[in-house]
């Protein structure tokens, strides 16, 4: 039993980490991050609007966004970034300075002492 949860588990953390790597999935994040919330217009800047749609799915079905609707006298929408999300962002971004290193002077193990285990490139 305990195999087949672990099993699920590492098929979830791959899907997941799946999603972090697709396009406009650090755009969108970041973008919510830094003006705190954002309507489905203010978005389409970021990228087509079908690649939008298939993101703010997987970014809600994750939990790293949450989407807000009001209907009042006037219809409201709009998106937050969640704390996951925001974690999920530092990570990125963490990873990618990470990747800049890498690619400007290579890595020695002193650049992989500060990181955790799952982090590591190896």
């Amino acid at each position: 039993m305990a195999l087949k949860n672990k099993k699920k588990i590492n098929e979830h953390l791959s899907e997941f980490s799946k999603i972090l790597h697709l396009e406009a999935t650090y755009e969108i994040l970041d973008y919510l991050n830094d003006h705190g919330n954002s309507h489905h217009k203010n978005l389409r800047q970021l990228t087509s609007i079908f690649t939008l749609s298939h993101r703010l799915n997987d970014l809600l079905k994750y939990t790293l966004i949450e989407h807000h609707f009001e209907k009042e006298e006037k219809r409201k929408e709009w998106y937050t970034i969640t704390e996951r999300g925001r974690r999920a962002l530092q990570l990125l971004k963490r990873l990618e300075a990470l990747a800049e290193r890498i690619n400007d002077e290579g890595i020695s193990q002193k650049d992989l002492a500060g990181t955790t285990k799952s982090e590591r490139v190896e």
